[in-house]
């Protein structure tokens, strides 16, 4: 994805960080909703406020400045977490929810979340992951890396313009 972002390219139709999100609601005809959530991995809370310290210091560098000019210190902050695998939670993934819409009611209500990965053709795999959400606040660290990893790329002509 990020290959595809450095050439000036939009990202693959079903990227990896954008499975279908699947909650229950508590009742009704259609108790079940489904939505498109952008998803991404967390540094284990151990290491989790070095990379917080990256992400804000990149921030903090590109402001201000044009997008094209400060991609590839953009794509840097975030890429330092994949390139120490060691350090990425293997039983967590993070999620914002931007709107507090249904699927937010939802959570408050059931954690139950099942996700859903689909692939390109020819071979279009997909997969489901079942798990319970936690909702966090915003002063808690999983919160604050969350925040900033979507923050870093929100100007970006790719990025969904969102509120």
């Amino acid at each position: 994805m990020y290959e595809a972002i450095c050439a000036g390219q939009h990202p693959r139709r079903h990227p990896a960080h954008l499975p279908v999100m699947i909650t229950f609601g508590p009742d009704g005809e259609f108790p079940i909703r489904i939505a498109t959530k952008g998803a991404g991995l967390t540094p284990r809370d151990e290491v989790i406020e070095r990379y917080i310290e990256v992400l804000e210091a990149a921030i903090a560098r590109c402001e201000g400045r044009p997008w094209e000019e400060t991609l590839a210190e953009r794509v840097a902050a975030v890429q330092a977490l994949l390139d120490h695998p060691e350090d990425i939670d293997p039983c967590r993934l993070g999620f914002l929810e931007i709107f507090a819409g249904g699927t937010y009611r939802n959570l408050q209500n059931d954690p139950r979340v099942v996700l859903h990965y689909t692939g390109d053709g020819p071979d279009y795999p997909s997969f489901q992951i079942n798990g319970y959400a936690e909702i966090i606040g915003s002063d808690d660290p999983r919160y604050r890396y969350i925040a900033l990893a979507r923050r870093i790329f929100e100007a970006a002509p790719f990025h969904l313009p969102q509120p």
